[in-house]
């Protein structure tokens, strides 16, 4: 009433409108924002490519935080930055945790309520998975979040037949499923923290054994099931290996995260793996990748010598993947 000007919060904003039967629609109509422009354009890939990045890596605690992003490789906060900034968001960081090599970048909750908006969860994406819709993605879009996926969720190892002397290699990713709920309670209680095999598992009871095995990650069927429309024309249907588990970790609060991977040996897979999407240029993990390829390609089929064999074992110690793999 005294004419003054302050900033209005979007809750306030929306109980205003609520009160006086507003329509929502009716604030960009008559062009009230000068701040922003509404509606957000959901549909741009740089928010799609963000997105996987979100999935693999970061976190959203709630509606009004700004988007957390975790990572040792420094190259990949770049690849943050970038997308962050391509939809018009506010990137900071990387910010250096007081031990170890992880760093934490961050994006505003502007940033944050158009990424839920296509489907990516707030809180844990264990227990909420994502629902973005994988179909929609250009092929441009598809093959950077598959590049982006195998580069912070993924990995191509060596498999070596030491009675044959032959070589294999197995490339794939992980995803992690929250299962508590689908256990009894009184289970779920007698279970100490700690990674239990599906040996392990099996000897605690069949009955959760069989809960394990059931419930996959709804997510990582999504992008089997996508890989396997994209190249279907390419791989016969028969030839893909089903996703399967691997561990069932048990949390200190007392969850129960199963962890399931996708991953494949049939040469044609591992070659469009490699070939057609690999991992993200410049980050430790693609060098890491590309090297391993390179002999692989060169070995395919033929007896490791005693020379090869070293090679072998000097790749593995100069690009190794344990400090950058993880599953989540």
């Amino acid at each position: 009433m005294r004419g003054d000007r302050r900033y209005i919060t979007t809750g306030s904003l929306r109980k205003l409108c609520d009160e006086l039967a507003i329509p929502y629609i009716v604030l960009e109509k008559k062009r009230l924002f000068r701040q922003y422009n509404f509606p957000y354009d959901l549909s741009s890939p740089s928010l799609w490519k963000l997105a996987t990045h979100v999935i693999n890596e970061g976190s959203i605690p709630k509606a009004t935080s700004s988007v957390t992003y975790v990572n040792e490789d420094p190259v990949l906060h770049w690849y943050f930055k970038k997308q962050v900034e391509a939809t018009g968001g506010t990137y900071s960081g990387p910010h250096p945790r007081k031990r170890g090599a992880v760093m934490d970048s961050y994006a505003d909750a502007t940033v944050s309520r158009k990424l839920h908006a296509i489907g990516v969860p707030y809180v844990k994406k264990t227990v909420n998975q994502p629902t973005i819709d994988l179909s929609r993605m250009d092929e441009d879009t598809w093959r950077y979040h598959v590049q982006t996926t195998l580069s912070e969720e993924g990995f191509g190892m060596f498999l070596l037949d030491r009675r044959k002397g032959t070589l294999e290699m197995l490339v794939g990713w992980g995803r992690s499923y929250d299962i508590t709920k689908n256990v009894p309670q009184d289970l779920v209680e007698s279970l100490r923290p700690g990674t239990y095999t599906l040996e392990k598992i099996r000897d605690i009871g069949y009955d959760l054994f069989k809960t394990v095995i059931e419930c996959y990650p709804p997510f990582l069927m999504k992008e089997y099931r996508e890989l396997q429309r994209r190249h279907s024309m390419e791989v016969p249907l028969q030839l893909w290996p089903r996703p399967r588990p691997w561990a069932l970790r048990v949390t200190k609060d007392g969850r129960l995260v199963s962890d399931w991977i996708f991953e494949t040996t049939n040469r044609k897979l591992v070659t469009i793996l490699h070939e057609y999407y690999g991992m993200l240029p410049g980050t430790w993990k693609a060098e890491a990748f590309d090297k391993r390829y390179d002999f692989y390609v060169a070995h395919l089929g033929k007896k490791l010598d005693d020379r090869a064999l070293d090679e072998l074992e000097e790749i593995k110690r100069r690009f190794p993947y344990k400090k950058y793999l993880r599953v989540g």
